[in-house]
């Protein structure tokens, strides 16, 4: 049932989108965003919800303008800005965007602490390093195809809230455990740091 839900969804993400968007096809061609959403819905049977989400919100980012986009279910608690308009809650029960109890800066290529819980504070002011099972730079470039952009400004913009999102991070193969999240730091120092990050509970500020 759920996946015939889904299919209603992409045959609106196929049709209905284009007609009302001015230039919808001017960075993607229509067979390519066809091909895109026909792949999707081959394969809703073998995906987990939060999977199916943001593979959506990747095939809505090749059309190429970043107010065009799938709004994820973040948690409201986490306070994330993606966009100035407001979407409605989704309708499938408890699928929420969690947040791992810890924040990110972007300065130049690299990834740095800049915010964490208690628990986690002698990661704070450290240099990433690993996030899951990749690199720092290799995390980046595994979610940056799902973030909404006119330019690659909106992607360094948002980028820091994509790496704290268990389900963001589990769809694009960063991390295999959404609740036991590894990271590796090096601090100011020159000492390596190594920690386990689990999601906070849902309505919890970080």
């Amino acid at each position: 049932e759920w996946a015939t839900k889904w299919r209603a969804d992409l045959a609106f993400a196929a049709d209905s989108l284009p007609r009302v968007h001015p230039n919808f096809f001017h960075s993607v061609s229509r067979a390519d965003y066809r091909a895109a959403l026909d792949s999707l819905s081959a394969r809703l049977p073998r995906m987990a919800q939060h999977e199916i989400v943001v593979e959506l919100a990747r095939i809505l980012v090749l059309v190429g303008d970043g107010h065009t986009r799938l709004t994820l279910p973040f948690d409201p608690a986490a306070r994330f800005f993606t966009g100035h308009s407001t979407t409605a809650a989704p309708r499938i029960p408890g699928l929420v965007f969690r947040q791992y109890p810890i924040r990110f800066g972007l300065f130049a290529d690299t990834v740095w602490v800049i915010r964490a819980d208690s628990a986690h504070r002698d990661l704070l002011g450290a240099r990433v390093v690993r996030l899951g099972s990749r690199s720092a730079a290799e995390a980046m470039a595994a979610v940056a195809p799902t973030i909404q952009r006119d330019n690659q400004s909106q992607v360094r913009d948002l980028m820091p809230t994509w790496l704290v999102c268990p389900e963001i991070l589990n769809a694009r193969g960063v991390v295999a455990d959404m609740e036991r999240a590894t990271i590796e730091v090096v601090r100011a120092d020159g000492a390596p740091v190594s920690g386990v990050l689990a999601p906070v509970p849902v309505g919890t500020a970080v």
